[in-house]
C-alpha cells in the first residue's frame, strides 16, 4: 500500500507535466533532456552554495520530477525518504549533455545517478539539520509549496520567467 508520501509524490510528479512551458516540453528530445539536466544542475549549485530553503528544494524536485516523466520512472522509486546517506557518485552531467547533443548519447543513467545524488543530499540536510520537521514532513511540505508557487504563476501566466516575484 502506498505511503502519503508515496501517493504526493505521484501526484506531484503527473501535476509538474502541466506546468511544463519550455522548447519540446514532454517530448523526450534531447533538447528537453539537457534543458532539464542544465537547471537541475543550475538549481542544485543554488541550493548547494547555502540556499537550503523549501523554495529551492522544490525547484530541484521539478527538475527531478520532469527527468522522470521523460524517462517514464517515477519519483516514489528514489525512495526519497529513506536515510541512505548522501550519495557519493556524482557524473559530470553537463560532460554528458554535451555528449548527448553532439553523439546522440544515451545519458540516462548519469542523469538518475545525479538525481540520486541531490535528492540524497536533500534527505539528509532535512534528517540531519532541520529539526523543524522530520524528513516526510519536509518533502510534504517542499511539494506543498512548489504547488501552490506553480499553480499561482500557472493561473496568473507567468510560468516563465526568471526570479520569485512573478
Amino acid at each position: 500500500m502506498p505511503t502519503a508520501i508515496d501517493q504526493l509524490l505521484e501526484e506531484y510528479q503527473e501535476f509538474t507535466k502541466t506546468t511544463a512551458l519550455y522548447p519540446q516540453a514532454n517530448t523526450g528530445h534531447p533538447l528537453e533532456i539537457v534543458y532539464l539536466g542544465l537547471g537541475l544542475m543550475g538549481e542544485y549549485e543554488e541550493w548547494s552554495q547555502g540556499n537550503f530553503d523549501i523554495k529551492e528544494a522544490g525547484d530541484i524536485l521539478w527538475y527531478c520530477s520532469q527527468l522522470c516523466n521523460v524517462y517514464n520512472r517515477s519519483l516514489v522509486g528514489f525512495d526519497i525518504t529513506t536515510d541512505a546517506g548522501p550519495s557519493t557518485d556524482k557524473p559530470n552531467l553537463s560532460n554528458s549533455l554535451k555528449k548527448l547533443l553532439r553523439d546522440n548519447k544515451d545519458v540516462e543513467r548519469d542523469i538518475i545517478v545525479f538525481m540520486r545524488y541531490v535528492l540524497t543530499r536533500i534527505t539528509w540536510r532535512y534528517k540531519y539539520f532541520n529539526s523543524a520537521y522530520t524528513v516526510e514532513e519536509g518533502y510534504i511540505k517542499t511539494i506543498q509549496e512548489n504547488i501552490k508557487k506553480l499553480s499561482s504563476r500557472k493561473e496568473r501566466g507567468v510560468l516563465q520567467g526568471d526570479g520569485d516575484d512573478r
